[in-house]
């Protein structure tokens, strides 16, 4: 996964085995440096899709038990089960199918902005 921010760019690169973490710059022997899983999913924007959800939770500073059921809806042809959360800076929702397959995440608040994720097609 290649990561652009303000501040920096770098390349995460995650096998079952382990993650490094590569500088990207016109340099063509930039380095990588070995990481751990954790590291790899903390550098990640989208590390938190690796997360159970009671760790975004905390993350997020959301109680368990105020966790709701949003109203379903269909995305890609799938009828989707959704829940969302809220945290005194951030709110989480997820989506999922029926067989319990991740299809939707948003995660953010007005003033941070927002990240999501959402399924285009699915192959099972």
């Amino acid at each position: 996964m290649d990561v652009t921010s303000p501040i920096e760019r770098f390349r995460i690169v995650s096998t079952a085995d382990s993650s490094l973490l590569c500088r990207t710059s016109a340099d063509p022997n930039a380095s990588c440096r070995s990481i751990s899983s954790r590291r790899a999913r903390a550098a990640s924007p989208f590390g938190f899709l690796l997360m159970a959800p009671s760790e975004i939770l905390a993350l997020v500073g959301a109680p368990r038990d105020t966790v709701q059921a949003s109203p379903a809806t269909d995305l890609i042809g799938e009828h989707l089960e959704c829940f969302h959360a809220a945290g005194p800076a951030e709110d989480v929702g997820w989506c999922f199918s029926r067989d319990g397959l991740l299809l939707s995440f948003l995660r953010g608040s007005a003033a941070g902005g927002w990240t999501s994720i959402e399924a285009t097609s699915i192959s099972r």
